[in-house]
């Protein structure tokens, strides 16, 4: 069956809705690593007592979380318009040989853009031997 313009016109909206899911959720993603840099900063400044960095490491997590939350709303309004944009199009009965989920179109746009990023878990395993290797030193200055 061939695909009339408003049947085209409909999954490439529904497509690019998936796209922008993806990358909002990158987004958030490298937000929660400025989250956890920010967090640790307050940390350390709060254990060096240096009240100046410890206001301005504070100003930049709240920035950070203000951020992520933002693109956490974002991520839920285009989850929204994409089950709504699915329902008016209402897809599946367009493409009677293959069905189409949200589900199933995220699968394949994140076949096609590859595999998410781990840089946070490497950025927390670098943080946690740096701290553990930290934690070596002052046990054996004792």
């Amino acid at each position: 069956m061939i695909m009339d313009e408003y049947q085209k016109a409909s999954r490439e909206y529904l497509i690019s809705l998936l796209t922008t899911i993806k990358k909002t959720r990158q987004a958030i993603e490298k937000q929660q690593i400025e989250c956890d840099i920010w967090s640790r900063r307050v940390k350390l400044a709060e254990e060096n007592d240096k009240p100046q960095l410890l206001e301005e490491a504070r100003r930049r997590l709240t920035e950070a979380i203000e951020a992520k939350q933002r693109l956490a709303d974002e991520e839920q309004q285009v989850l929204q318009e994409f089950r709504e944009a699915q329902t008016r199009y209402d897809i599946e009965a367009s493409l009677p040989e293959e069905s189409v989920s949200a589900e199933q179109l995220l699968q394949s746009l994140h076949s096609i853009t590859g595999e998410p990023d781990f840089l946070q878990e490497q950025i927390r395993s670098a943080d946690a031997e740096a701290e553990l290797q930290k934690l070596k030193r002052e046990m054996e200055k004792k």
